[in-house]
């Protein structure tokens, strides 16, 4: 079992909001002139030779120990980042991220219910209260709510899945060999996001 350290996990997540945010709007931006998936594939290519390097330098293992796992948990993810990137470029980034914010939800629930394992009275309070601030967000009720709000919840529901994975299958990975796979997992997408507009065009 893994020693829980509250706020060295807070700052981790505070930090990591703050970087997300500086990318969310620059992808609003690339949206309008360019092509997510070629997004998706340069970042690989340019971020998987600098986590090479580090690892390298610093004696960090970078291959997974568990690669089937490793490989499901990926696979999730970017399957949650591409559904969020794309409601991006399609929605106000407050309903973009809002679709991606239901994913503790999404976790309370598998866990409860298909897990079965205690989730504590303090989760069962706050996980549908931070559902109803996204609800209070996204409006599914209001005539301007378009079906892509609502399908930005996936986004949620994958990542939850991925999370889930992170915590049980894959505490023995290093953190800069879960971010190399996910890099590659979503590299692999914007490759066959651009095969197919190769084939069929951009339209």
């Amino acid at each position: 079992m893994h020693e829980l350290r509250p706020v060295s996990a807070a700052i981790s997540i505070l930090t990591a909001m703050a970087l997300i945010g500086l990318i969310d709007n620059y992808v609003v931006v690339l949206a309008e002139t360019g092509s997510l998936w070629l997004f998706h594939a340069l970042r690989t290519a340019m971020a998987i030779p600098v986590l090479v390097v580090i690892a390298v330098f610093l004696g960090w293992r970078i291959w997974p120990r568990n690669i089937g796992a490793v490989l499901v948990r990926s696979v999730f993810a970017s399957l949650a980042m591409m559904i969020y990137f794309g409601a991006l470029a399609l929605l106000p980034i407050t309903q973009a991220i809002a679709g991606l914010f239901t994913s503790p939800l999404f976790i309370l629930l598998i866990t409860a219910f298909v897990l079965r394992e205690p989730v504590g009275s303090a989760r069962l309070i706050a996980a549908p209260l931070g559902f109803l601030g996204v609800l209070l967000v996204l409006r599914p009720w209001s005539d301007d709510t378009t079906p892509m709000a609502v399908f930005a919840t996936l986004s949620g529901f994958f990542y939850a899945i991925a999370m889930i994975a992170t915590r049980r299958w894959c505490g023995a990975e290093t953190t800069i060999s879960l971010l190399a796979a996910l890099f590659f997992a979503m590299g692999c997408c914007g490759l066959i996001g651009l095969a197919v507009i190769g084939v069929v065009g951009p339209e």
